[in-house]
């Protein structure tokens, strides 16, 4: 279990301290900091997944365009002590392969052309 809470609330923290588990919460910041760097949202066709075992991060992430034509994927393994940035790490990757390159621009266009129409069409 990972638990999120606001940072000042000193009550919440020593509560949710008890039960939260630092592995699931690493691999949940890797796998949230591969979606920011992709602009994932909940309209998004993306995903990833970090798993720890053997202290080794496996991660898989990908990405599709909004009528699903075109898929990017990136899969890698690192030691646990080289994996911080690993969500960051792979989002780069995967913009560096032709079909993320691709996707990643035709959904900023997306995003730029909605946001300047409407604000509420990229919020969830």
């Amino acid at each position: 279990i990972m638990v999120v809470c606001r940072e000042d609330d000193t009550i919440a923290l020593d509560a949710c301290v008890q039960f939260n588990d630092a592995d699931t919460a690493f691999c949940t910041k890797i796998e949230r900091d591969f979606l920011r760097a992709l602009l994932g949202g909940c309209s998004t066709p993306i995903s990833a997944l970090a798993l720890l075992k053997d202290d080794q991060i496996h991660f898989k992430g990908n990405i599709l365009s909004l009528n699903g034509t075109l898929k990017a994927e990136f899969e890698t393994t690192e030691p646990v002590w080289e994996s911080n940035n690993m969500g960051y790490y792979a989002a780069e990757e995967l913009l560096k392969k032709k079909q993320g390159s691709r996707i990643f621009l035709l959904k900023s266009s997306i995003l730029i052309f909605n946001h300047g129409l409407n604000r509420s069409t990229i919020t969830c």
